[in-house]
């Protein structure tokens, strides 16, 4: 326990909880906490290193309580109380206080066996990001006096913390200052650290998890808040379910699928239809062992919101979990309008132990961007849940593999979860994780939802058809494959039918609406839509019009037909493509699927519908050049930029490779509307008003269109609908 006795200054807080002691205690407390759920997990990849585990903890526990030593300095001290008094501080009271105690313990926490100085870089780079020039801290180097601690400080130090020190903090002078620099930036840019032939992505690791827990004690040290632990046991998980299932008028049934998952103590390829509990599954088998995070990185932000509330609602109190997206800021700001920014951050870099985010968010880290750090953190020990790995191309899926062998070096378990995983997918997976087979709900797999049938016929051909359905009182719903044709059925059928126009190119405020309105008892008869309705929404139709697409696709389309096995009449109809879908999918896998529906239609089995996926795919080569590419990129990143971060934005970065790339832009009639939010600082409401389009028509019409204003703001003059979406005339179409 570290006594609290001379009253200086970590935070411009008043009374005790202001001052370094009280600071340095929290974050030892942390430590504390963190540790012994982390140190059974680290311990292969410390030995690797060269290190014991109990080097490493001591290593670890001094970079803990002398992070902020540089604190202790004058100039550090007396900003600090200007600040509490609430007068002026100069520009010439800053000075990063990490520099300083990088400069005092460099002589005792370089270990010259592990060849980098991996405990000082995490000091070094615990506010901000590290560059090998050490740019960021350019003010420092051109300072020519550095405000270095007094004799008394260092005494301070001695008398207080020294049972935590191997050796003594000696006074600095002048000349050490910028030498400190120099040696640092050396380091980065010489790669000494290869010298000894030791593998850059494991010491790139080390550095990580080193900076990663450093800045999470820093944090939760500074937030004051009680520590947790997932407490959750399957049993008590197992009632929680059954208790949500009856209070929504079911009775609960305990299927052999998950007790499957609730048995395997390993990693996991679960292979279920809709409606198997896939989720529900998966919390079963992450809860059957310790673990130090749950993680489920699904494919949509709109997937993501949807267990992120699932789980803050039913399973785990809301302070547990977390959520992360490129959206999250508004949908924080609609939804938890309380929250405060720490809060905020914290999902950002993982933190909460059940989060809840989108593939990309985790994949970013292999870039060095964001708080890469703590996402890596996060992975030791955690119990990692991918779902939907269908959806994915195969760059992404390169670069969800070397996730995968991340996670499994940290000591993480995985799952990974579909209803549509071909062949190709199943095998490659299962040897990555040493996995015998997968586990598959057997007892649904010869469940038959939905009649198939394939129409020779294109979309203007089936007036007739949709028309007997809905007259008969059915819900439809007809799916298309480019937007400016949804929009087109929609206007044909609008005026009749109580109809709902559903793709991309609607803001986020009217989309949200919309898919709030399908989710709850509503009386649209009509649903025309995009792939938007594959795997985002929790929705039921009776009958289905669906454009032919990739085999994988339909099959998440038809989940939505009878999707919990409610209509007797169910089916599910596809058409035939149009050319622009020959540019989405690819016109070898469309005629492959044209062909296998034709051969089998009927009222389809649930393996069936696999039996067909494989016919698709029963060729296709995964390690393609767009695989090969995402699976060499995080070992360039690491060579090149080591524990660096990448001089750019996580959103200029590839998690997936689309096909079209997208801009946004606000029409011009939420103008004075944005311009409010930019008066009121509300920035992440902005949002809610941009419209995804092409980067195409973008650019091809903003010279005309775009509409100059003093915020910057994307602004273009077109008209737009909150039923329909943008207006455009035929010749500026280029929407896909």
């Amino acid at each position: 326990m570290i006594e609290k006795h001379h009253q200086y200054l970590a935070k411009t807080l008043m009374g005790e909880e202001g001052t370094y002691d009280y600071h340095v205690q929290r974050c030892h407390d942390v430590f504390s906490h963190i540790i012994t759920e982390l140190e059974p997990y680290l311990e292969g990849l410390i030995a690797e290193s060269g290190m014991s585990m109990k080097v490493f903890i001591q290593r670890m526990k001094q970079t803990i309580i002398f992070h902020d030593l540089g604190k202790l300095s004058p100039l550090f001290q007396g900003m600090l109380s200007k600040k509490i008094e609430g007068k002026i501080v100069d520009r010439m009271d800053h000075f990063r206080h990490e520099v300083l105690s990088t400069l005092y313990l460099y002589p005792l926490l370089e270990d010259g066996s592990l060849n980098f100085p991996f405990f000082l870089m995490a000091i070094l780079g615990h506010h901000k990001s590290i560059d090998k020039q050490l740019q960021c801290f350019e003010r420092e180097r051109k300072r020519e006096s550095w405000p270095l601690l007094s004799t008394e400080d260092i005494a301070y130090i001695h008398h207080y913390y020294g049972d935590y020190l191997d050796g003594k903090i000696t006074d600095k002078k002048q000349k050490d200052c910028q030498r400190l620099l120099r040696i640092v930036s050396h380091r980065l840019i010489s790669r000494t650290y290869l010298n000894k032939g030791l593998d850059i992505e494991s010491l790139r690791l080390l550095y990580s998890i080193t900076q990663g827990i450093l800045c999470y004690c820093d944090w939760l040290g500074s937030a004051d808040k009680p520590l947790k632990s997932i407490t959750l046991t399957q049993d008590d998980f197992i009632k929680r379910l059954k208790s949500k299932v009856e209070e929504q008028g079911r009775t609960y049934q305990h299927r052999p699928f998950h007790q499957l998952c609730a048995n395997e103590k390993s990693h996991v390829l679960a292979i279920a239809p809709t409606g198997a509990g896939k989720t529900e599954a998966s919390l079963i088998w992450a809860l059957g062992g310790k673990c130090h995070k749950i993680i489920f990185l699904m494919p949509t932000m709109v997937t993501s919101n949807s267990i992120y509330e699932r789980l803050s609602t039913n399973y785990f109190d809301s302070d547990m979990c977390g959520l992360s997206h490129s959206g999250i800021q508004t949908y924080y700001a609609l939804n938890i309008p309380q929250h405060d920014a720490f809060q905020l951050v914290q999902n950002k870099a993982f933190i909460p132990h059940v989060m809840v985010s989108t593939v990309d968010q985790m994949l970013s880290t292999g870039f060095n961007t964001g708080h890469w750090q703590f996402k890596e953190m996060a992975l030791v020990g955690s119990h990692v849940i991918f779902d939907e790995i269908q959806a994915y191309d195969t760059y992404t899926i390169a670069l969800i593999t070397e996730t995968i062998k991340k996670i499994v070096t940290l000591g993480g378990k995985v799952m990974i979860m579909s209803a549509t995983m071909p062949k190709f997918l199943r095998e490659h997976f299962a040897k990555l994780l040493s996995i015998e087979k997968p586990i598959i709900a057997h007892e649904l797999m010869s469940r038959r939802s939905n009649k198939w049938c394939y129409l020779e016929k294109t979309i203007n051909q089936l007036d007739d058809l949709i028309g007997e359905a809905l007259d008969a009182g059915k819900k439809v719903a007809l799916i298309i494959n480019d937007v400016e044709t949804v929009k087109e059925q929609y206007n044909k059928y609008k005026d009749k039918y109580r109809t709902m126009c559903l793709h991309s190119q609607f803001t986020m405020k009217d989309r949200t609406e919309k898919e709030n309105i399908l989710l709850s008892q509503n009386d649209i008869q009509l649903v025309i839509g995009t792939q938007v309705l594959e795997v985002s929404l929790d929705v039921s139709f009776e009958i289905m019009f669906s454009e032919c697409a990739a085999i994988d696709s339909l099959i998440q389309r038809a989940g939505r037909c009878n999707r919990h096995g409610e209509y007797m009449g169910s089916c599910f109809y596809v058409f035939d493509y149009s050319e622009v879908s020959e540019v989405i999918y690819g016109e070898n896998i469309l005629k492959r699927t044209k062909e296998v529906i034709l051969n089998q239609c009927g009222r389809l089995s649930e393996e069936e519908i696999g039996d067909m996926l494989e016919s698709v795919y029963h060729d296709f080569n995964l390690c393609d050049e767009d695989y090969i590419r995402g699976q060499s990129i995080y070992s360039r990143v690491a060579y090149d930029f080591f524990i660096c971060n990448l001089p750019m934005d996580e959103e200029q970065l590839k998690t997936r490779l689309f096909k079209y790339a997208k801009e946004v832009i606000i029409p011009i009639q939420f103008m004075d509307t944005v311009k409010e939010f930019v008066a009121q600082k509300k920035y992440a409401f902005i949002k809610l008003y941009e419209v995804p389009v092409s980067a195409k028509w973008y650019y091809q019409n903003k010279k005309n269109l775009y509409v100059e204003n003093e915020m910057g703001l994307p602004i273009f003059c077109v008209d737009y609908r909150s039923d329909y979406g943008i207006l455009v005339d035929n010749s500026s179409a280029e929407f896909i």
